[in-house]
């Protein structure tokens, strides 16, 4: 106490820096509250620098995952009364915990119910501090992370309908000690924070201490070392954007992904380095995970032996094909039966497998009290498609190829019918180019909400 005689000035000064520059607008304050010193600390000297009580949220999530959890919620529950401050507590359900192991699997399932409370403009704090960035390069580092993982935990970032805060990072431990005990905090220290088979808990207690035995204000060099590697991936990351707008091609033909779809001769023509950096900055748009540094040299490698033929590159739920020099990156989509139906245009058409649904879209909005009935059916058959302003009639498949659509899109693609014949393909075909469709409207695919796995 004696070494931070102004500890809670210092703290509550830098945690209303921290908001005032990356959140001054913000609607709520929501706090990821554990009940461990840390997160005790960040709600109470949130509870003090002068924000709307009213607009203050503690946020607790207990993931059952031991037995003194129960005791750990009545906790924070009593420090939020104490405080005036509102509790949001729920213990997450054992099918929401799904990660690499117990600690990925709890952090994952608690972010995305953290996740789903967040209203626009809401800031979500997290007290991690000095230490914990230390911790995670070098857990990172052991990792033989790249860039990413050794540039660690971000000061702040877009998070839901909000921004994720951590206005600790440039702190020590020892001063958030020093604020708990001039305010006469009580927490709870977790016991699995001492168990030494976890890897982070080795660094900390037998990794870190040796290493700051030997360099003074190590965790701050580490801490910079982070920020310079935070501002490297920046720079790689706005290379990537102007080689994207480079190697993309405009107006392809992709329901599955706002990923645009890339040329591969314009790709090729970018330096090894550049290629590989444009491939995560492509897949990053769209993907929560990229695929391990091997697997993306091996896709490189693929793309580089055989820039035309067709295939096929996946990893979790997500997959790179390739299809007559370009790239598409979308969610992987299973192989199904999809069989025809009738459909009455009022409501929107879900896709089978697919995060996709077609919507009837009227001229106006001037929907006819009774919409032309239709039959869609996703196979190709023999069908033929016979356009106004040619003679005859087309193969759909030859249709397929002439546009440019990829083979695995076009079971996905419900072929409308009447009078079985051939009147729209979403996307591909419309209605006013088909003879005898004018009284049907324009069909439109669009994307449903997705939750990643």
């Amino acid at each position: 106490m004696d070494a931070h005689p102004a500890a809670s000035v210092a703290v509550r000064r830098e945690l209303r820096r921290c908001i005032d520059e990356r959140a001054p607008e913000a609607r709520r304050l929501l706090v990821a509250l554990s009940g461990g010193m840390d997160s005790c600390v960040l709600l109470h000297a949130a509870s003090r620098i002068g924000f709307d009580p009213s607009r203050l949220v503690a946020l607790h999530a207990d993931h059952g995952l031991c037995d003194e959890s129960a005791a750990w919620s009545r906790h924070c529950r009593e420090l939020c009364r104490a405080l005036g401050v509102e509790c949001v507590a729920r213990r997450l359900d054992p099918a929401e915990l799904v990660g690499r192991g117990p600690e990925d699997a709890a952090r994952n399932a608690r972010y995305a119910w953290f996740e789903s409370l967040m209203q626009k403009g809401d800031a979500l704090l997290f007290a991690h501090h000095r230490g914990d960035q230390a911790e995670t390069v070098l857990a990172n580092l052991f990792r033989g992370a790249g860039v990413d993982g050794l540039a660690a935990m971000p000061r702040s970032r877009a998070f839901g309908r909000g921004v994720l805060l951590r206005p600790f990072l440039d702190l020590d431990r020892s001063l958030l000690r020093a604020y708990a005990v001039e305010n006469a905090l009580d927490w709870i220290d977790d016991p699995s924070n001492a168990r030494l088979r976890h890897d982070r808990n080795r660094i900390r207690h037998r990794i870190l201490p040796t290493i700051r035995r030997r360099w003074e204000n190590v965790d701050a060099r580490i801490a910079r070392a982070a920020e310079n590697l935070s501002e490297a991936r920046s720079l790689l990351a706005e290379v990537a954007r102007a080689d994207l707008r480079r190697v993309a091609v405009e107006d392809a033909f992709q329901p599955l992904s706002d990923a645009p779809v890339l040329d591969v001769d314009k790709w090729l023509e970018l330096s090894p380095a550049r290629q590989l950096n444009c491939l995560r900055g492509w897949i990053g748009l769209v993907a929560p995970r990229l695929p391990a540094r091997a697997r993306l040299l091996r896709l490189q490698r693929d793309i580089l032996d055989a820039p035309r033929s067709p295939s096929r590159f996946a990893w979790d739920a997500w997959e790179v094909r390739r299809y007559r020099a370009r790239l598409y990156v979308n969610p992987a989509v299973p192989d199904l039966e999809r069989r025809a139906r009738a459909w009455d245009l009022r409501e929107p058409l879900p896709v089978e497998g697919a995060d996709l649904e077609v919507v009837a879209e009227w001229p106006d909005g001037a929907r006819p009290d009774d919409p032309r009935a239709v039959t869609v059916d996703w196979r190709n058959g023999s069908k033929r498609v016979r356009f106004r302003e040619r003679r005859g009639s087309r193969p759909l498949r030859k249709v397929f190829q002439e546009r440019g659509v990829p083979p695995w899109l076009r079971p996905l693609l419900p072929r409308i019918l009447v009078d079985g014949r051939v009147a729209a393909v979403p996307g591909v075909i419309e209605p006013h180019s088909i003879a005898g469709s004018e009284r049907l409207p324009r069909f439109r695919l669009r994307r449903r909400a997705r939750r990643d796995p």
